[in-house]
């Protein structure tokens, strides 16, 4: 699990993933409050990262949704690979045939106004695959600050 600063950054300026997170116990999160209080790129964002574990009753009950509700109001989500692959196809058995997309597709790179291999742009899995999710289905890349429409 990448858990460096640039994809801890990468997943909380992605706002358009972080509605689509419904908490389960096991995911990775930061809270908002340590982010802010404790983020800077002298020291490892892992030290912030928590494991989702705290739900309370079945997935159904009022409390477990108030839990979830308050999570998602003041944490953000830090998603594992597996799960932005069920973002791009939810059926496990047909991932196979988007593996070549995601790690042979080209992503804009503002800096130099053009588009660059994967591999030149990004350092993890995970951050290939939060790109690619975001080209494919919201049309932006990433420019090292924010996640930016694609001209």
């Amino acid at each position: 699990m990448d858990l460096t600063n640039r994809y801890v950054m990468m997943c909380q300026k992605a706002t358009d993933i972080q509605k689509l997170w419904v908490p389960k116990p096991c995911d990775f999160m930061i809270d908002q409050a340590d982010m802010e209080e404790n983020f800077s790129f002298c020291s490892p964002a892992a030290s912030i990262v928590q494991v989702v574990d705290i739900f309370i009753g079945a997935p159904d009950s009022e409390d477990y949704k108030n839990e979830s509700e308050h999570l998602k109001n003041n944490s953000f989500w830090l998603p594992r690979q597996d799960q932005l692959q069920k973002i791009m196809e939810p059926d496990d058995s047909k991932i196979h045939s988007i593996i070549t997309s995601v790690v042979e597709s080209r992503y804009y790179e503002p800096a130099k106004e053009d588009h660059v291999a994967a591999p030149h742009k990004f350092y993890s899995m995970e951050q290939i695959w939060l790109a690619y999710v975001m080209k494919e289905k919201y049309n932006k890349t990433w420019n090292e600050e924010d996640w930016v429409i694609v001209p």
